[in-house]
C-alpha cells in the first residue's frame, strides 16, 4: 500500500539530527521497516552504520543491532545482539570482527563470530573455537590442556570423539565426556583398543607403527 508519510529525495540528502527516532505502532506485526530499490540494475538498497570519527582507532565499534524485550521482572534488555568493530584500522591492512550474541541462563555469550577473514563458533557448546580455513575445519585453540570433544547424541546411546590434551591423546568412545567409556585411544606412536572389542588373548597390547607390540 501507499505510505502515509512520504519523504522524496529532491536532489539533496535528508538529515534527521536527533538522539532517538521512534517508529511505533500498537498493531500486531507492526511497524515494518522497508528499504526499497526499484532500479532495474543489479544493485541493491543499503543499510549503513557509519561510525564517523575524527580519530579512528582499533576496537572502535562500528554498529550494534539489538533485539530488545523484557524478562518477567519487567527489565528490558538486549536478548540477542549483532555488533561489529575494528581490530586494525591501519590503511591497507584493515581487519574487523562481527559478533552474534545471545543469552543463556542469564549470561550473554558470543555464540559465533566472523573476523579477519575467518568464521568462529561454538563458544557456548564446544567450550572453545571452531575455525574453518586453509581447506579444513579446526577445533580448539591450540592451548595447553585444551580438551575438546564432539558428541553424537543417539536415541539410546551417545558417542564421542575428542582430544584429551592433558595426555596428548585422541579418544573415541561411548558416553558424553572424556571420562566416559573409551574404546579407542591414539597417541603420537600407538593405537590402543579397549579389551571390550579385542580378543581376550590380545589384552594389553598396542598397535604401533610396526604392528602389535
Amino acid at each position: 500500500s501507499d505510505p502515509v508519510i512520504s519523504i522524496v529525495n529532491a536532489g539533496a540528502d535528508v538529515v534527521i539530527d536527533t538522539e532517538e527516532v521512534y517508529v511505533q505502532s500498537s498493531t500486531s506485526s507492526s511497524p515494518r521497516l522497508i528499504i526499497k530499490n526499484s532500479n532495474a540494475d543489479n544493485l541493491p538498497a543499503y543499510l549503513d552504520f557509519w561510525k564517523s570519527s575524527a580519530s579512528p582507532a582499533d576496537n572502535d565499534i562500528g554498529g550494534i543491532i539489538r533485539f530488545l524485550t523484557a524478562n518477567d521482572a519487567g527489565e528490558v534488555g538486549g536478548w540477542s545482539t549483532i555488533l561489529s568493530y575494528t581490530t586494525d584500522v591501519s590503511d591497507g591492512s584493515e581487519n574487523s570482527v562481527m559478533y552474534f550474541q545471545s543469552y543463556n541462563d542469564g549470561t550473554n555469550y558470543n555464540g559465533m563470530y566472523t573476523g579477519n577473514g575467518r568464521f568462529y563458533g561454538g563458544y557456548l557448546d564446544v567450550g572453545t573455537m571452531i575455525e574453518t580455513y586453509a581447506g579444513g575445519i579446526w577445533i580448539g585453540a591450540g592451548a595447553a590442556s585444551d580438551t575438546t570433544t564432539i558428541v553424537w547424541d543417539g536415541a539410546a546411546i551417545e558417542f564421542y570423539a575428542g582430544i584429551d590434551d592433558s595426555h596428548y591423546q585422541f579418544k573415541i568412545g561411548t558416553g558424553s565426556t572424556m571420562a566416559s567409556n573409551t574404546l579407542i585411544t591414539l597417541d603420537a606412536d600407538n593405537m590402543y583398543i579397549d579389551t571390550h572389542v579385542k580378543p581376550a588373548s590380545d589384552a594389553g597390547h598396542s598397535l604401533g607403527s610396526s604392528g602389535f607390540g
